[in-house]
């Protein structure tokens, strides 16, 4: 594996890390949202969906190498 490739596992691995962190503060967004008005918050829904679909993707992605 040449250098280049090898950074860009890292790069996925921090991408990887990342997405699982705003998912788990997205998680804590919601259920504030939801103790203090009932109602969730979009805005952190969608972020959580995202960060979902991204941790996902890295998955299939790496299954398949």
């Amino acid at each position: 594996m040449s250098d280049r490739g090898s950074g860009d596992r890292s790069m996925v691995d921090i991408l990887e890390f990342l997405a699982r962190l705003v998912a788990v503060f997205s998680v804590f967004a919601i259920a504030g949202s939801l103790l203090g008005t009932g109602v969730p918050d979009t805005r952190a829904l969608f972020v959580l969906c995202v960060s979902l679909v991204v941790v996902v993707g890295i998955g299939f992605v790496r299954d398949r190498e």
